[in-house]
């Protein structure tokens, strides 16, 4: 059975709010003054006020798309700069540098990059996003994204912050184009007038003004194997398992433990979050069977409560 779909305009989403405010005895009060809602008139300019307002926010909207997408048209990154991205300062030809080598790198840039105001890969990074493709699409690895993490902080591999790799920016950079040479958009969304929700490797597709990292091919294969492991090698015994003491347990590091199974028919067990997401460089207490943690604690609880029987 479906369920029902408000659709509600400004004037029922007004009155809803008033009958909340009224509820819980609020006033409204606005930049020039208290608000009168309870007469007819008051009503009238609340709702010609809140149309007003969410005009602005729509009409806001609409633009800022038309612009983000009209800069991806042309090659152009609309956002924040991308982890192997400098910007070079126009007329100096100098990079924004960021983390912890601090202004090191300004004599550096102003010698490597000749051109003000344009994108240039920083190769010290790149390199670390081509070992991440290599790991993850090669025939001889095709790793995971937890086990590249943990090879690339054992190995003193370091983000430009200075701190250690995590799962989700190495997964943030398999999924990402722009490590191609392409930026992406959805196109469906933009046509339809509504927030995107589809993933980057979905949406449509243009050449970026940079020069790529990878080929366009290594990276769709990356999409491809990824799929693969979605669909083949997540299993529902392992997806389907509960951990009852899942952020109850703290590892001996302070860190609350996380529930974690290899795979199907094999035991689940307990693992610090630290040592889950970075590495056993990062806390290397041993992990904890699931059945014989749990039945030490339900043993415990059996013993408290019946002493307090007693």
């Amino acid at each position: 059975m479906t369920q029902p779909v408000h659709r509600w305009n400004v004037a029922t989403s007004c009155c809803f709010a008033r009958e909340i405010l009224r509820r819980h005895e609020v006033e409204l009060w606005a930049f020039r003054g208290q608000l009168d809602y309870k007469t007819a008139h008051g009503k009238l300019v609340l709702q010609i006020t809140g149309a007003t307002a969410e005009f602005e926010k729509n009409i806001t909207g609409e633009r800022i798309r038309k612009v983000k997408r009209s800069l991806i048209m042309k090659g152009a990154r609309p956002a924040a700069p991308a982890l192997w991205l400098h910007l070079a300062v126009e007329g100096e030809g100098r990079s924004r540098e960021r983390g912890p080598s601090g202004g090191r790198g300004l004599p550096e840039a102003c010698e490597i990059i000749p051109v003000g105001k344009s994108w240039v890969v920083d190769e010290r990074e790149a390199e670390i996003v081509r070992l991440i493709f290599r790991l993850f699409t090669d025939p001889g690895h095709r790793w995971g994204v937890r086990r590249i993490t943990a090879y690339l902080n054992r190995h003193g591999y370091r983000r430009r912050s200075g701190l250690l790799w995590h799962p989700d920016k190495v997964r943030g950079i398999v999924n990402n184009p722009a490590v191609a040479g392409h930026l992406f958009y959805d196109e469906a969304a933009f046509s339809a007038n509504v927030p995107s929700r589809a993933p980057k490797h979905r949406q449509v597709l243009y050449p970026a003004s940079y020069e790529p990292i990878i080929t366009l091919d290594v990276w769709r294969e990356a999409q491809r194997i990824k799929t693969e492991n979605t669909t083949v090698k997540r299993t529902k015994s392992t997806a389907t398992i509960a951990y009852p003491l899942r952020n109850i347990l703290v590892c001996g590091c302070g860190k609350p433990m996380k529930g974690k199974a290899s795979g199907a028919g094999r035991p689940a067990y307990y693992i610090c979050s630290d040592r889950k997401h970075f590495g056993p460089e990062r806390c290397n207490r041993p992990v904890l069977k699931k059945p014989v943690v749990e039945a030490a604690v339900w043993n415990f609880l059996r013993g408290l409560l019946g002493n307090r029987r007693r």
